[in-house]
Order: structure tokens, then sequence, then C-alpha cells
């Protein structure tokens, strides 16, 4: 049987739970508007938000299993398909799961557990980015912290009402994601180390047969929609093996203070260490529990995954609170006096909150996308998108009534408005054979699916357009414009010239209208004839021996000048070019940074190695649109970094920022 050991009720902890909870729900509601939706979470709003029967029809062929579908499409029944409404069910059961979290800890060890878990758990950067998204990840964190809540109750007095809890939420977690399952699989083994009497060894073995019986209707299902050869995923290797134990952890700045003790517990319990380490109440019952809730999961899915590939690390989410729950156990009986116990439950807490933050860079900003196509849209334009199925992404944001109304048409109501979903190059030379464009929005997201050889690039090429801009918008999209070559790009007028100083450096700042379409732009150009203009140590200005003049980047003064300028909120676009010339081995990255206090909330970098020539300078040009969700006292960096011994030299470094149109 486990036992409670006794703690102080000094503090009520019913307080403090609710407390908690209204920290958690309070935060995460107010960070909904630095998300956006992206990846898979347009997939889950668009086929939830039809009726029950068209649900049901599309996840019996798809992978996903129900469960999550459900509650998404009642909770859009009541509160619509905006961001806040969609991300608020997430946040709803990450604010559960923290509810069973502090109820676990508090079970075990007593208040002080309860609160430094439930604050570790608030402060994950991993826990706290998926409980905003629109998927079932933090519905199966509520579930399997709740099922291992009412397991924990039951090994400690064994009474049915708990088990019975035990079968149900084990049946939910089936079917809300199958690789979930394999935690299942833990709880049925752990549970031996609680030495179950004969009658609860029967009642244990029901109680999981029983879900067994109750997925079963599901099963059929699930076998036919197991991934083949064709799957996204690959077979996982060392390299991705690695990556999900690192950042399951729950922040990747503190890993090794994380993972070292919690790794190296189970080796601790020998007799000989023990004693000297932790308090003789501390049960290895539990710290078993903990560890194989998080590691075992996490194998097993490995081992799968070399059959069929299903190894990634958001399927796995749930062990990580296995692993905080453990190393917060740990903290809390290590062999030294409350106060000890406090200050090292402090320190931990501390460096989850120097890390944290509520701002996620998007891998798909289809918000900025949607923006910078209508502040560029011209008559006789179109957009076509690759992937086809990306189509629903763009649409929330650039026509979310068509979203929304349109949903059994949706690729037919684009076409319409010249927004076309293609699958491949024939489809799209279809469409470019019985149609003239005096512009083309080329958006390439999971392109390399459809379009593996970049073909519909080159058929562009070939018929006479020419790429006019491209945009980063993410770390998984670009978006293309294209003009036909009797076209103009753009027609930039001069508005104003002027001299500024910023970080040390003088600039040519010069303001341009953009006649096409009455948009703004701001150019920076770095003023190479004033090299310098304070005291501050910075790269030398001089010639290279191969007769080049510009500024020295190297390992002894790693940065070049910097523009450093708060960034405008109407600012869509920057692009940036660098003449820079050195060694072709060199180091040197050109870079974009946003900065938001001490936090980086979106950065490009751009690699010079094996590009560079030491007697002329190359030049660099690249863009990057700026995400829509960024915080309004961003700062934008744009800079040469060198971290190598080889010069890099900069000879010109401008910034242009290109608005929208008002």
């Amino acid at each position: 049987m486990l036992k409670r050991l006794s703690v102080s009720n000094s503090i009520n902890s019913n307080a403090v739970l609710g407390l908690i909870l209204i920290g958690h729900l309070a935060i995460k509601l107010l960070s909904i508007s630095s998300q956006c939706i992206w990846g898979d979470e347009a997939f889950s709003i668009f086929y939830s938000q039809q009726s029950l029967s068209e649900l049901t029809e599309r996840l019996t062929v798809d992978t996903n299993a129900p469960l999550y579908f459900y509650f998404l499409h009642f909770w859009i029944k009541l509160f619509g398909i905006s961001e806040f409404a969609v991300k608020s069910l997430s946040i709803l059961f990450s604010t559960m799961a923290a509810y069973f979290i502090y109820r676990i800890a508090d079970r075990i060890q007593g208040i002080g557990m309860a609160i430094t878990v439930s604050l570790f758990f608030l402060f994950s950067n991993l826990h706290f980015e998926y409980s905003h998204q629109v998927r079932g990840y933090s519905l199966i964190c509520l579930e399997v912290s709740a099922s291992f809540y009412f397991l924990l109750h039951y090994v400690q007095n064994w009474r049915i009402r708990e088990i019975i809890w035990v079968c149900i939420l084990n049946t939910l977690i089936a079917y809300t994601h199958y690789i979930a399952i394999l935690t299942v699989v833990v709880q049925f083994g752990v549970i031996w180390f609680f030495k179950p009497d004969k009658a609860n060894i029967k009642r244990v073995f029901l109680a999981y047969f029983t879900s067994f019986l109750l997925f079963c209707p599901y099963i059929l299902v699930l076998l036919n929609n197991v991934p083949d050869d064709n799957f996204w995923l690959q077979k996982p290797g060392w390299i991705e093996f690695k990556y999900v134990v690192f950042k399951l952890a729950g922040n990747d700045h503190i890993f090794w203070f994380l993972f070292i003790p919690f790794t190296l517990a189970p080796f601790l319990l020998a007799k000989r260490i023990r004693p000297h380490i932790f308090k003789p109440e501390l049960d290895s019952r539990l710290v078993l529990l903990f560890t194989c809730w998080f590691f075992v999961p996490i194998f097993i899915d490995f081992l799968l995954s070399l059959w069929k590939p299903v190894f990634l690390m958001r399927y796995l989410l749930s062990g990580s609170i296995g692993f905080l729950l453990g190393l917060t156990y740990l903290i809390w009986n290590l062999k030294f006096s409350r106060n000890i116990r406090l200050v090292v439950s402090g320190i931990y807490v501390g460096m989850f909150l120097a890390h944290f933050t509520t701002v996620y860079p998007p891998g798909e900003d289809w918000k900025g996308i949607a923006e910078l196509l209508k502040s560029t849209d011209e008559d006789s334009t179109a957009t076509f998108i690759c992937a086809s199925y990306k189509i629903r992404d763009l649409a929330y944001y650039y026509d979310r009534e068509s979203f929304a109304r349109d949903y059994k048409d949706i690729y037919e109501s684009q076409r319409k408005k010249q927004v076309y979903a293609i699958a491949d190059e024939k489809d799209f030379s279809e469409i470019m054979e019985n149609n003239t464009f005096n512009k083309i929005h080329l958006i390439l997201s999971h392109s390399e699916m459809s379009d593996p050889r970049h073909t519909i690039e080159a058929y562009l090429e070939q018929h006479e357009y020419v790429k006019c801009d491209e945009y980063g918008t993410g770390f998984n999209d670009r978006l293309l414009i294209y003009r036909p070559t009797s076209k103009p790009c753009y027609k930039l007028t001069e508005l104003n010239k002027s001299e500024v100083e910023n970080n040390c450096y003088t600039w040519i700042k010069t303001e341009y209208l953009n006649e096409l379409n009455n948009s703004a732009t701001t150019e920076y150009r770095l003023n190479t004839s004033l090299p310098r203009i304070c005291d501050k140590k910075g790269a030398a200005f001089k010639k290279s021996v191969d007769g080049v003049l510009g500024y020295h980047i190297n390992k002894t003064e790693e940065f070049s000048p910097c523009l450093k300028i708060k960034l405008p909120v109407d600012v869509i676009k920057v692009s940036y070019t660098a003449d820079v010339a050195g060694h072709e081995s060199n180091e040197a990255v050109l870079a974009l940074v946003v900065e938001s206090g001490e936090d980086m909330v979106f950065y490009k970098t751009h690699y010079l190695n094996g590009m560079l020539k030491r007697d002329s300078p190359g030049i660099f040009d690249f863009s990057s649109t700026i995400p829509a969700n960024l915080p309004e006292d961003r700062v934008i960096k744009v800079y040469l970094w060198n971290p190598g011994k080889d010069d890099a030299i900069l000879t010109n470094l401008s910034v242009r920022f290109w608005k929208s149109v008002h």
C-alpha cells in the first residue's frame, strides 16, 4: 500500500490549488493573441465544424483518433471558430491537467511538492506551447494525469471506485491518441510494484481488459489507417531519439539540470547510497513509476517506428508529466532540512521562469501570409498554393467566411476568387494555359511532398515570368511573387533622404513610395564613409591584403555594424543585403533577429560559408516576412556574425522595411 507522508497543513491546499488554476487560465488565455493557427490546427477546425455524420465519415479514414475532434465539434457549436474560441478548449484541458498534477503531488508528498510541480508545469515552454494548439495533446495530458491520479489513489486504499475511473480514463486515452496507449501499458506494468492481493489482481485485470473491450469497436478503423511507407514521417535514428528525450524534459535551456538527477535517481536507490542522499520516507516504487512513465513509452514507440514510422515528440507529450513529477519528488525527498528543499525548489522554478516565453514563432505563418496577400493584391492576380491541402490553412485567415460556410466546396469556392490549390506541375500548367495573370502569388508549403523537383518554379521561369520577391514566412513555407517580364516589379519614388545615427554608426535613411500599390518603404544603408562615431570597440575598417576595403569580422570581433531599431507594427517584410568578401571556408552568418525585452521572438540566419571570394565581395540578398503575432515592443537587429578565425569583410549592409498598404 502507498502511504502518504504527514505534511504541514499551515497552508490551505485547496486555496493554493485554486490560485494555481486561476494562474494557468489567466496566463494562457492572455497569451492567445500571440499564437496563430498553423500546421494541423486548421485541419482540426475545418473538419470539426462539420456535421457529426460528416466528421465521423472523415475520421474513419484518417490516422487521427476521434475523441478530441468530437469535443472540438461541440465546442465550436457553442463558441465559433475564432482563434480565441478554438484555442481556449485546449487551454481548459491543460488547466484541468494541472489540477490532477497538483493532486498527485499533494497525495504522495504534500503541498510543497504540489506547488513546485505545478509551477514547473505552468512555466514549461513545451507544455505552454502545446496548451494552445488546436489538437488533442492537452486532452491526452489531462486523461493521463487523471488516470495516474486514480491509479495512485487505488494502490493507497484498494477501493473499487478508483479502478473504475482508471478503466474509463484509459478507454478515453485510447480514443484520443493511439500512441498514448503506450502509457496504459506502462500503468499495467507499474501497478505490480505495489503488490496487490488476489482480489485486487482480479480487479486490475478486469479493468484493463474492459478498457480493451471498449476500444475493440475502433480497432478495425485503426488497423485500416496504419501509416504506410508513404507516410510523411521517416524511420527514426539515434538523433531523433535524443531530440525527443531532450524536448520532453520540458525546457531546452536547462535540460542537463533536469535530466541528470532524474536519470540517476534509480541508481541512487542502492542501499549504500540512498541513506546519504534521500529521506527514509522516499518510496522507491514511485521513483520507478515516474521513470517508467517517462522512458518506457519513448523506447516502445522508437522500436515500433522501426516498423512503422510514428516516432514524434508531441505524440509522447504526456510522458513529460511523469518526468516533472519524478524530478519534483526527488527534490522534496532530499536528506536536507525543509528550508533547503525550499531553496532547491525555488532555484529550479527560477530556472524555468528565467527561460519562460509566451511567444513561439510559428512554423507556418498563415496569418502573416494572408495579410501580405491582401496588402499586395492587384487586378489579375492569382494565388497558387502547393501542397493543395494547405488551402485550408490559408483560407482560415484569408477567407474565413468561405472556410466556415463553404467547407464542402472549399477548393471550388477559392478557385472562383483565383486562389488555386494545386497538386502538381500538370495541374498548375493547365490553369496557366487558360488564363493570363499580371501577378502571381506562389505559396510553397509542404511542397516537397507534391513538387519535390520544383517544376512549378521552373515552369514560370520558362514562360517569361520573373520572381520579384521571396518571403520566408515561417520555418516550413515560402511565398514567391512573380510578374511577367513585361511588367515592373516595383515603381519606387524617393520621398526623403537623411543621415541618422544608430548603434555607433551612421546610416543613410531613404523613404520611398511604391506607386504600384501606394505602400511605403524605408531603407537604411550603412554609410561606410564614416566608419565609426563612438569610442566603443568594434570591427576594424581597413583594406584586406586582396585590396577589399570594409569591416573585418572574425573571432576577435565577431559582430559587424548592426542596425538596431524598434520595428514598426505595419512592417510586413524586411529585405536585407550584405556585400561580403572572405575565404570560402569562412563561418560568416547574416542574421536577422527580433527581440522583445530579453526574449528572441523571431530570427532568420543565412550561412555564407562556401560562397565567399577573397578578392571581390559577393552580394547576398535575403528577405523575410515578419510574423503577425509578435509583441508590439519588438526590436529588430540585422548584422553579420563571424565566429571563425578567417576574416569576413563587410563592404555594404542595407536593410529595407516594406509596409502594408493602408
